[in-house]
Formats: C-alpha cells, structure tokens, sequence
C-alpha cells in the first residue's frame, strides 16, 4: 500500500514537471500566473493582495493558483507541484509575468515594483 502511495505522488509529481514544460515550450507567450495560499501567513496574505491589486491595476491577465483548498483549508498537492517545478521554490506568493519567474514572497512584490518604477509595461514583460 505505501508503494502505491508513493506511485502516486511519483505520477502526480512527473504529470506537474510535465505540464511545466509544455508551458516552457508553447509558442505563444503563457498567461501571467500568481500562485497563492489563501491559508497561512498573514503578512504574505498581504503581499498576496498587493501583488494582485498590481495585476489588476494594471490589467495583466493572470490566473490565480490558489495551493489550498478552499473548503478545507488542506494544501493541494498538484498545484505546489506545479508551482515547485516552475521556479523550484517553495515561498508564496510566486508571480510570474508570461512564463518568467518574478519572484517568490515578498521579493515578488518587491520585484513587480521594481518594474512599476522603470516604466516596464507587465503586459509586454
């Protein structure tokens, strides 16, 4: 039984490092992606919420990776494995702006105003 577990985890896993490469390698530049836990840190729910009022601002299309569930709270585990195998990070939030990673945590924010102050259009990153 544990052997099938850790299959399990392995496919998961491989199907995530996968669906990461086929981002990489699509042609047409991928959507901007932000990855978040709506459980835990307060002071990164803050970050959370300054990073993706910068988004909106300024009208980057992004989807939003939430890690937990939403009903129970509990981490799922496809969307870290994503997340991981994008950056091989595992702080959040982690943005990135049309498949380049930005950053991690409070970096990420940091980095995004970064771009705001030297007039960097997001949608063009």
């Amino acid at each position: 039984m544990k052997a099938e577990a850790e299959a399990q985890i392995e496919a998961q896993q491989e199907a995530a490092r996968m669906k990461a490469e086929e981002d990489a390698k699509s042609a047409e530049a991928p959507m901007s992606l932000l990855f978040v836990s709506s459980h835990g840190n307060s002071t990164m729910l803050s970050v959370t919420d300054r990073v993706r009022q910068v988004l909106i601002a300024r009208e980057v299309p992004f989807e939003e990776v939430d890690l937990c569930d939403p009903m129970t709270g509990m981490g799922v585990r496809e969307a870290r494995d994503r997340m991981e195998a994008l950056s091989s990070e595992k702080e959040t939030p982690q943005l990135f702006l049309r498949g380049k990673f930005i950053g991690a945590g409070m970096a990420a924010y940091e980095e995004l105003v970064y771009l705001l102050d030297t007039d960097v259009d997001l949608n063009a990153y």
